[in-house]
Parts: structure tokens; sequence; C-alpha cells
């Protein structure tokens, strides 16, 4: 992490070594629900506070918020190279027919009969 911390994040945890949910949601911009399955999911570390095990009451350090930020960043992959058509050999060998020049042919014959 050698990024510079944002100003958001150092000015919430200033005085506080750590945060409870509601205000890293706010500090996320991302649901309640939604940080729940970050870190159902592994993908956002806490530290338990109190010893209930029927809610347990999550807090989030500093590091906590960074190290998400940081694994949660995607960069496009680059493409392997320019886009170019497909080109594959080809087994039609017919010939290829201009159908108005032929119907012009049939209609400028004179007519039989």
């Amino acid at each position: 992490m050698n990024r510079e911390v944002p100003q958001p994040i150092r000015e919430a945890f200033a005085s506080k070594a750590t945060l409870p949910a509601p205000a890293v949601c706010r500090l996320l911009s991302i649901n309640d629900k939604t940080l729940l399955r970050h870190v159902r999911a592994g993908n956002i570390r806490y530290v338990l506070k109190g010893l209930g095990a029927a809610r347990p009451r999550r807090e989030f350090t500093m590091s906590d918020v960074l190290e998400f930020l940081e694994n949660q960043g995607r960069r496009e992959c680059p493409s392997t190279g320019p886009r170019t058509r497909r080109s594959t050999s080809s087994t039609f060998s017919g010939e290829v027919y201009d159908f108005m020049v032929l119907r012009e042919q049939l209609k400028s014959e004179k007519p039989s009969g």
C-alpha cells in the first residue's frame, strides 16, 4: 500500500482506532448489507468487539479499510492485439451471379410465341 491515505479516511480515523460498520458504510458509500456480504466473503477484515455471539459487533481499522480498497481496485486487461477480421479458408467454388443483370437480360429477350 504505497498510496497516500485519502482525506476522508484520514479524517474519519483521526481520533479513533476503529470505526463501526455504519460509519464504514458511509465512508465507502456502500449499503450495510453489501458490507456484510464483503465481510462474509472475506473481502474485508474486521475486529470483533464485545463477547456477543448472536449479534457480533464488528469494527474496522484504517488498515482494514485501506486493504479492502486496494484489493477491490480493478484494472482493465489490455488487448492482446488489434482486432482483425477472422480469416478462414472457404470451400465455396461456385460463381457469383448478379441477379439484377440476369433479370434485365430475361426481360429484354423477345418472347417466343
